[in-house]
């Protein structure tokens, strides 16, 4: 079979069923990813709560595991756990207090 032979509709429709499972591959990974990667709780009461960046290398994290919450560091070497998230808090000044 030549090129001259090639009907042109069949090529295009080849190109066009390419192009469509290309598009769809990146969504059918999305809707078939694992669960440890999916937000919300998960089957072990491990649940991330919030979080925000410190900076480039560092960001805190409030965590919760089975019904408290935990700050964490990470970034650093090794990981930084702060303790309870109400304990954390209630030992920092209120705004406008200084610290002795």
């Amino acid at each position: 079979m030549s090129a001259a032979e090639l009907d042109p509709w069949r090529i295009l429709l080849a190109v066009a069923v390419a192009a469509i499972l290309l598009g769809l591959t990146p969504w059918v990974l999305r809707r078939l990813r694992p669960t440890v990667l999916a937000d919300g709780p998960s089957r072990d009461g491990l649940e991330v709560v919030a979080q925000r960046a410190l900076d480039m290398r560092h960001r805190i994290v409030v965590v919760r595991y089975r019904g408290s919450d935990h700050l964490l560091v990470l970034g650093s070497n090794p990981p930084l756990a702060l303790g309870r998230h109400e304990a954390v808090l209630a030992s920092l000044p209120a705004s406008g207090e200084q610290r002795a």
